[in-house]
């Protein structure tokens, strides 16, 4: 009976933090290596044998392994999701402009670099920064140290020069 409280304890604490208990996508909720690699008795390294993890509020199926948890074309955990099967995404949100929800670019094994494989960005808050833009959203001005590995030296005054 006390184990049982503490279980239900536990439960109620984590609904109260937004977590919610899902089966674990990469052993399919058997807690077992879904791959058989180390050996037949092995526990699933995502869900620890438990067969469920636990997952932030609001989720959604990963983009990027199709909720699978497994990296596609691997044995390995996706990257997006931690083989969880399930992302956190938060809403409002809308489908990904670059990858259009796909969660990866056509003909690449990576996933997408704006909505990180979730197939979804929040509309609500900042927007993802692009390669070009400095740290307050804005393209740099030319001739600025943004963006450059090595800024320029400064410029000489003609007083130091000797000129005038």
């Amino acid at each position: 009976m006390a184990i049982e409280s503490r279980v239900n304890a536990k439960v109620v604490r984590r609904a109260a933090q937004g977590l919610v208990p899902v089966r674990c996508a990469f052993c399919k909720g058997e807690g077992k290596d879904p791959f058989d690699l180390l050996s037949e008795y092995a526990r699933c390294e995502v869900c620890g044998g438990s067969g469920q993890v636990t997952v932030a509020e609001p989720i959604h199926r990963c983009a990027f392994c199709r909720g699978s948890g497994i990296f596609p074309g691997s044995r390995l955990t996706c990257t997006c999701c931690m083989g969880k099967g399930m992302v956190t995404v938060k809403e409002p949100a809308e489908m990904c402009p670059v990858c259009a929800g796909a969660g990866v670019l056509s003909g690449r094994a990576l996933p997408c670099s704006v909505c990180g494989g979730k197939g979804l960005v929040s509309v609500a808050g900042p927007r993802p920064r692009t390669a070009f833009q400095g740290r307050a959203g804005v393209s740099p001005q030319p001739g600025s140290s943004v963006g450059r590995a090595f800024p320029r030296p400064p410029k000489e005054s003609s007083a130091r020069r000797g000129r005038g």
